[in-house]
């Protein structure tokens, strides 16, 4: 699959201003909040990550390396969006739900788990990339397709090393 670059319009882009005349309430995180009390907080994404199917898929992503924080931050940005907590409460869940996912690694036995990547790494990565795809050479940039066809293929399809 070869990737092409998306066109990019500047004007196909909401006019400053426009979402002070949409209706209040249509997205989850302008009600309520279904959670305001830490302790039901946590208890529901304790829960929610002992789900055997969610279990198994959270040993998955930290096998492959998926750094812990980029985990949490996930879960509670997600809950966020989907209404179950505003976003103090989440900045005061982080610690406890990255503890959450440190005892389900360690229940797995996990030895090797990345708690989360250093800005140095980051950057190495993101320079790493622009310079393949600014090369010429038909190496460098079929390196390129072969890395974009992964990422376009995301984590969860890559086989698991028990397969």
């Amino acid at each position: 699959m070869k990737y092409e670059e998306p066109t990019i319009n500047p004007f196909d882009a909401p006019i400053p201003g426009q979402s002070l005349t949409d209706t209040p309430g249509n997205y989850p995180w302008e009600h309520p909040s279904k959670y305001t009390d830490f302790m039901d907080a946590s208890t529901f994404v304790w829960n929610r990550l002992h789900i055997s199917n969610n279990n198994k898929k959270i040993i998955a992503l930290m096998k492959m390396g998926v750094p812990i924080e980029s985990l949490t931050r996930t879960t509670l940005f997600g809950g966020f969006i989907n209404g179950l907590w505003n976003p103090d409460l989440a900045i005061m869940l982080a610690p406890t739900v990255a503890k959450m996912y440190l005892a389900i690694a360690q229940a797995a036995k996990l030895e090797d788990i990345t708690l989360d990547l250093p800005k140095k790494q980051i950057k190495n990565l993101v320079g790493e990339i622009m310079a393949l795809k600014n090369t010429s050479s038909k190496k460098q940039k079929a390196k390129v397709e072969e890395f974009e066809d992964d990422v376009v293929k995301g984590l969860m399809s890559r086989k698991s090393e028990e397969e």
